[in-house]
């Protein structure tokens, strides 16, 4: 019985991607609803991101399971059928589990971004509570959804702004992949990807990876504006 293509885990799927949440003193000076939020957002892409990379693992148990089990020899025929369907949940899973961290890093980058830019406004009064954004809306079009927001003069130090740069632009690309793949819609959460066809197009952690890390450099700028003194 054929079964379906397994995830290449690269380096391992037991290299967590996971980054620095909201510091006190930046919460201090900030909304305390906005603080909260941009808190909540980032423990909860580190715990959605460890969650798909254990399912990886998982998923890399069931497929080494089932390599080890001829699939020409009659007497593990039932062993082999039972193996083959293990693998597919674990595959299952772990794509589902990736779409849910997608969201969650989709609405933190989008969070973030409207939140330094309205500091850099000098309007963070302003800001309202956000919720779960579609990532397929970010994917079809991220410039509209992740503005650039322009830093004042010596703030950003370091090569800050290039960093900035850099991880955007992943975020593009990894967005103009999913839209060439046609599977934008599959990254809306668990159930959206649970509905994709059997044989389609795997689903990429680029997609959340890129945005988890862009968000906490926004949040890492951030920082640095509101510590700045103001002229």
């Amino acid at each position: 019985m054929p079964h379906r293509e397994r995830h290449d885990s690269g380096g391992g799927p037991w290299m967590s991607q996971t980054h620095s949440v909201i510091e006190d003193e930046l919460a201090d000076a900030l909304p305390s609803t906005v603080a909260a939020q941009l808190f909540d957002l980032g423990l909860a892409c580190n715990t959605a991101s460890l969650a798909y990379r254990q399912a990886l693992l998982t998923e890399e148990r069931a497929g080494q399971a089932l390599d080890a089990i001829r699939e020409d020899d009659p007497a593990v025929m039932f062993r082999r059928f039972a193996a083959t369907e293990q693998a597919d949940a674990a595959l299952d899973t772990a794509e589902q589990l990736l779409s849910t961290y997608a969201v969650l890093a989709a609405t933190y980058a989008e969070y973030a971004t409207t939140v330094l830019a309205a500091a850099a406004a000098g309007k963070l009064q302003d800001v309202e509570p956000v919720t779960l954004v579609a990532t397929s809306a970010l994917l079809t079009d991220p410039d509209s959804a992740l503005p650039v927001v322009q830093l004042p003069p010596g703030t950003a130090g370091d090569g800050l702004t290039e960093r900035l740069q850099q991880l955007r632009r992943r975020v593009t690309v990894a967005a103009s992949n999913a839209r060439a793949s046609g599977v934008t819609a599959c990254y809306d959460g668990r159930s959206a990807a649970t509905a994709r066809p059997d044989g389609g197009i795997e689903l990429s952690e680029d997609v959340p990876d890129g945005l988890h890390a862009y968000a906490a450099l926004l949040l890492e700028s951030l920082g640095l504006l509101v510590a700045a003194p103001r002229a």
